[in-house]
């Protein structure tokens, strides 16, 4: 269950958050990194467990929010308050820059969902 603190960054039509270690969080990311829809257009490895997805949460995500104070975040659509995706910011080594990224259930693509919630993350 959120809270209203629980949001980091509200849009017209979002709400925004951390991603937590937890089974709510880790069995979206599964879904969403399992789809092959979505799939096709990452640069990563599916996801082929929920235990992997919140191993990627650990070892990862939150590790980029205490390391550079950024990430990607949980995004909600504000109206159903259905998880959509995440979008945010995200450290590339190689180039020592972050990067804006998005991905989003295939239900949750052409609406404008990624530039909404990409501009906020960066603003």
């Amino acid at each position: 269950m959120n809270t209203k603190e629980d949001f980091e960054i509200e849009t017209e039509r979002l709400k925004l958050r951390k991603f937590r270690d937890c089974y709510q969080d880790a069995s979206f990311l599964h879904q969403l990194l399992s789809n092959p829809k979505v799939f096709k257009f990452l640069d990563v490895k599916p996801s082929q467990s929920v235990a992997e997805s919140a191993s990627r949460i650990r070892e990862r995500i939150l590790l980029e929010y205490s390391s550079y104070g950024y990430g990607r975040l949980l995004v909600f659509h504000k109206e159903t308050e259905a998880l959509i995706g995440f979008s945010g910011l995200k450290y590339i080594d190689q180039y020592h820059l972050p990067e804006v990224g998005f991905c989003f259930l295939p239900s949750s693509w052409g609406k404008g969902f990624a530039t909404e919630s990409a501009l906020a993350s960066i603003n």
